[in-house]
């Protein structure tokens, strides 16, 4: 049996960096580890991280979770670099409100709630480079609170 001691370790041989993968940690140790496409010392692209807990991320297949107030009238965009999925509970702290989503100019759904209840809910798939936003109905404006499902980096949703 042989042990091989290093922090980082290159797989495949080819002149093409893209066809190479390095298996690495940090030189001051700290329990993570990373495999990425390139090659040693000269990686191009995170293929998979492990933190020091022991979870592992795949950076290209990112799926964010982001809860993010929706202010109703202002038009957002998916910078995001991948599908975004909105998806908001509209909630009627003072009085009837109803609203309506829209992507890319289009009504996709409406939703209404009654005096103090929060049951009403609406979602919507905005493509890569759309946009969507909120329109107020019934009722008194202010912002609405969706949860912003994305493959991209976190943040990508720009107004």
């Amino acid at each position: 049996m042989s042990i091989i001691k290093s922090i980082m370790h290159q797989l495949g041989l080819s002149g093409d960096p893209a066809k190479n993968f390095t298996l690495s940690v940090p030189a001051a140790p700290d329990g993570t580890m990373k495999l990425a496409r390139g090659n040693a010392g000269a990686t191009t692209q995170d293929i998979m991280t492990v933190d020091a807990a022991g979870k592992v991320r795949f950076p290209q297949n990112v799926r964010a979770l982001q809860q993010k107030a929706i202010t109703i009238g202002v038009e957002y965009t998916n910078n995001t670099g991948g599908e975004l999925y909105v998806s908001m509970i509209v909630d009627s702290p003072s009085a009837t409100r109803a609203v309506t989503l829209s992507v890319n100019g289009f009504q996709v759904a409406t939703a209404r709630a009654e005096l103090n209840v929060s049951a009403s809910f609406m979602c919507a798939v905005v493509p890569i480079g759309g946009t969507f936003f909120v329109t107020l109905n019934i009722g008194v404006g202010g912002d609405l609170y969706g949860t912003i499902i994305m493959n991209g980096p976190v943040g990508g949703v720009t107004p």
